[in-house]
């Protein structure tokens, strides 16, 4: 069967799936959805996600050239329960991939690469959302794999609606009463709204290749398989600044191998998002911390850094949460860069000249609500 009819297929289980479930479980593929996912089906798109192919490569992204999909060192390996080859894919779009986990609702990992041409686009700046041709899409569509899959397991799938007025039980909105006053009590709200927070970002995709490869990047990045639950005041400006910290570096180094995902640190006990309305607890559950892994060259060497950083609504300086790629490793089951063996030296420490490069003021596209 050809990719076409692959789609078109997804296309239907789709809309027969999102039909069959009651509106709680999951959501209606909406009309924007249901529009991009038909385009795909019939190739009017180049965007839409294909499933990992057999081979040592197989899990690179669609468009990468060698040296592109040659710097992560390997397909990141899962080496704990969190990776159940029954309940998680692995997405190929044109320019990042990502491993998705059905039953967790969450990406596991994604991966991109930032190379001269994107540094060029994103300084020249002719790519902002204020740019028709760059607008942002008005929501998240749901992946045809993943519902296709989902629909296998007797799953529900997560979709853009899912995360709408939300929040994270940890850290309920402050009412205004007592002390609390009205601003007080609004800063609260929008400082711990959840947000569809971008594993890879929006901006790092747009600024990708020609403008049409830019603009296919950049709305394949709105995948429901692409985002977490953030809360607002982490988003931004903390983990935007972090995104936009990962051009700086591939203008300092000529290119960057970027992997970002969620940490959960009790997968068994996770803490869910639940609707404002409500309190109804949703299937998606809101990280405890995000992990940033990024890999260049320094004076012709492999060098790797990493950061972890907390899930909390508050304004942090990322580069206090600089770690060996080793530590996100224990904490993930994730074994990075698995081509350079399990004793990388890169791996066990960091080095300090990362930390070197003055931190800029993040994307302003970066505010993933």
């Amino acid at each position: 069967m050809n990719l076409k009819r692959i789609l078109a297929a997804a296309f239907a289980v789709a809309l027969l799936f999102s039909l069959a479930l009651p509106r709680l479980a999951v959501a209606a593929v909406s009309k924007a959805d249901a529009a991009y996912i038909q385009s795909v089906a019939e190739t009017k798109s180049g965007a839409g996600g294909v499933a990992e192919k057999k081979g040592k490569k197989g899990w690179c992204a669609r468009t990468w050239t060698t040296t592109d999909g040659s710097g992560f060192y390997g397909k990141p390996e899962v080496k704990t329960s969190t990776e159940n080859t029954d309940t998680t894919i692995v997405i190929r779009y044109t320019r990042y991939s990502t491993e998705y986990d059905l039953a967790f609702h969450s990406p596991i990992w994604g991966a991109y690469t930032i190379d001269e041409t994107a540094v060029k686009n994103d300084v020249d700046g002719d790519r902002p959302a204020s740019n028709p041709d760059f607008a942002r899409p008005g929501q998240f569509f749901q992946e045809p794999m993943v519902i296709a899959a989902s629909k296998e397991l007797d799953i529900p799938a997560a979709s853009h609606s899912t995360f709408t007025s939300t929040y994270d039980p940890r850290f309920p909105f402050v009412r205004a009463g007592g002390s609390v006053t009205e601003k007080q009590a609004k800063e609260s709200k929008a400082d711990r709204s959840i947000q569809r927070g971008h594993m890879v970002p929006n901006n790092a995709m747009k600024c990708q290749g020609t403008e049409e490869q830019g603009q296919t990047a950049q709305i394949e990045s709105f995948s429901v398989a692409n985002i977490v639950p953030q809360m607002a005041k982490s988003n931004a400006p903390t983990w935007s600044g972090l995104e936009s910290a990962c051009f700086d570096w591939a203008k300092e180094t000529g290119q960057v191998w970027c992997i970002v995902g969620p940490v959960y640190y009790d997968r068994a006990h996770p803490t869910f998002i639940k609707k404002l309305s409500n309190g109804a607890e949703q299937v998606t559950p809101s990280p405890d911390a995000l992990f940033y892994v990024v890999i260049g060259k320094r004076d012709g060497k492999t060098s790797a850094i990493a950061f972890l950083v907390p899930h909390k609504p508050e304004i942090l300086d990322y580069r206090q949460f600089a770690v060996p790629v080793r530590k996100v490793e224990e904490l993930t089951g994730i074994n990075f860069m698995p081509d350079k063996g399990a004793n990388d030296e890169v791996e066990k420490a960091f080095d300090q000249a990362w930390l070197h490069t003055p931190a800029r003021k993040s994307a302003s596209d970066e505010n993933d609500n």
